[in-house]
């Protein structure tokens, strides 16, 4: 039974970028119990515009970010607009900055997905024709997630989504982050799954160091089951599926061999020589040169 959203849109203020036009969104939301607000840029040249892009950053990251916001306008050359939100963390409007370390971290990686999925509905709801799932470092796990997901809510709709771009996407796997507990903190993910959910940690957590963090939050993002993780979606897509690494990339600097050991005719694996993990000095260009030729 496909869930009724309220969305409610707020036309705050206007920004112009080149030929662009920016336009802040504003959907209403629910997050544990609470009413949030969560926000979106939403790019576009033209009210005649069918495809538009979901573009969603990385790790802690913000909607307004070199990788998003400079991607989000190149796109426009190629007749997409994008809507690249905030992922909330729970935090009410958030602000375009990275999330504070400095805080009780209470949110979970599912309902990040889950916003994901209510800016999908947001782009139906505006008769958009096509619509691309971008993806930058974590963000490209949560794209894949998130169009599992409305795979199996939202079946007819979901034919909407014609392809996933991954930009350094995140591939660690459990193996690898008990590897890292015990060199860090000289314990296990085990450890924890048997503890009360709602006690606190102190603990690395999302690259903050020493954090304060509620258990089932540290487990939502760091126990994924195997089917979330990110090869082993890849390896079952079915969809045109675009992966671009960055040779220099010292934050996920394994995901080009892993993802070049997966045989699945969907994927398109494109190494981006010299760029770093956020691709800057102009190698989003180079991103944008690749696009132009996958994407009609």
């Amino acid at each position: 039974m496909i869930m009724k959203i309220l969305l409610t849109l707020f036309l705050l203020f206007f920004t112009t970028i080149g030929f662009s036009e920016t336009t802040v969104l504003h959907l209403d939301s629910t997050y544990l119990e609470k009413n949030l607000v969560i926000n979106a840029n939403h790019y576009t040249n033209s009210m005649e515009n069918k495809t538009v892009a979901i573009s969603v950053h990385g790790t802690r990251g913000f909607k307004t970010m070199e990788v998003i916001s400079v991607l989000s306008d190149n796109l426009l050359d190629l007749n997409i607009d994008t809507i690249a939100p905030n992922i909330s963390y729970g935090v009410n409007d958030r602000v375009n900055d990275f999330l504070s370390c400095d805080m009780k971290h209470l949110h979970n990686q599912y309902a990040n997905v889950d916003e994901i999925i209510k800016w999908f509905l947001f782009a139906v709801e505006k008769d958009y024709k096509d619509i691309i799932l971008i993806g930058h470092s974590r963000g490209g796990q949560d794209i894949i997630q998130a169009y599992k997901k409305i795979l199996k809510l939202y079946p007819g709709i979901s034919k909407k989504i014609s392809s996933l771009v991954l930009l350094a996407p995140l591939a660690d796997d459990t193996d690898e982050i008990n590897i890292s507990l015990q060199k860090s903190h000289s314990t296990t993910i085990s450890e924890f799954l048997n503890r009360d959910d709602n006690a606190f940690i102190k603990i690395n957590f999302l690259n903050c160091n020493n954090a304060t963090v509620k258990i089932s939050s540290f487990l939502s993002y760091y126990n994924l089951p195997r089917d979330e993780q990110l090869i082993p979606m890849l390896k079952d897509i079915d969809i045109d599926t675009y992966v671009f690494t960055a040779s220099e990339d010292t934050f996920v600097p394994k995901t080009h061999s892993k993802v070049s050991y997966i045989r699945n005719d969907n994927i398109k694996l494109v190494q981006i020589d010299g760029a770093d993990h956020f691709f800057r000095d102009l190698f989003l260009d180079d991103i944008i040169d690749n696009l132009s030729d996958f994407i009609e």
